[in-house]
């Protein structure tokens, strides 16, 4: 019963955004306020009313924080759609390498990488699918492969949820994002052949491996040698302009 009340308000959006086809406002309201009520109906999550308000300020304040970087990432897109910025990225990447596998790759593991690094909080995917799209890829296509480029990337927002983790377990951040950068090595290896299969399939995963190696290989040490030795902080920005330079020169 405990487990199932702490897992009531999650459930309740699953419910309301898939099953009731609700907006997301509402089902976060809706969701909030079952949270708030569950502290007066069990014991085991029984909080004094100025802790629970405290609570609840909190999380406006977290949520205002990653609607603002949300809002202006919204804003870059059609900023970006209604100045033809889009359209002249796609020509750029085009014009570099008309395979699409390559574009894919130049795209998705190495300027989605760099631009999520920089902004944070999902804008790669914003401006990643549109360019995508645009280039001819199907749009389901586009958004996985946008959104699988996005996961991959453990350094949005400048590194904010490393910060975010060293003030929470005491450790120095050069030694969180340093072993972050190792962990991640067969991480980018993995996801770079997801993306690869889902642009090309098999052949194009055989004919591509060496340059997925390049890519990943540039992308995994550079994140590696600028947490170490530059900043944590910089780390996706500098990784993802390498892979991206490095691959562009290559391709082209």
């Amino acid at each position: 019963m405990t487990l199932f009340l702490a897992s009531l308000p999650i459930l309740i959006i699953f419910f309301l955004l898939f099953i009731c086809k609700r907006s997301t406002v509402e089902a976060a309201l809706v969701a909030c306020m079952f949270a708030m009520l569950v502290p007066f109906f069990s014991s085991n999550f029984s909080l004094p009313l100025t802790d629970l308000l405290q609570a609840v300020i909190k999380g406006i304040l977290t949520t205002s924080i990653v609607s603002y970087v949300l809002i202006f990432g919204i804003f870059l897109y059609h900023l970006m759609n209604a100045t033809g910025a889009i359209k002249s990225i796609a020509h750029f990447v085009a014009s570099t390498t008309d395979n699409p596998t390559r574009q894919v790759i130049l795209l998705v593991l190495a300027f989605s990488p760099l631009l999520e690094s920089a902004s944070g909080f999902g804008v790669s995917v914003v401006v990643i699918t549109p360019i995508l799209i645009s280039l001819g890829f199907d749009r389901f296509k586009a958004v996985a492969m946008s959104i699988i480029g996005l996961t991959a990337v453990p350094w949005g927002a400048l590194a904010t949820g490393s910060l975010i983790g060293v003030s929470l377990i005491d450790m120095p951040l050069e030694r969180l994002g340093t072993g972050t950068a190792l962990f991640s090595i067969p991480i980018f290896f993995y996801f770079a052949i997801i993306i690869v299969l889902l642009a090309g399939g098999l052949p194009a995963l055989k004919k591509h491996a060496g340059e997925i190696m390049l890519v990943s290989g540039t992308l995994s040490i550079s994140i590696w040698f600028f947490s170490s030795s530059v900043s944590v902080e910089l780390a996706g920005v500098f990784g993802g302009l390498l892979a991206l330079s490095i691959y562009s020169i290559y391709s082209g």
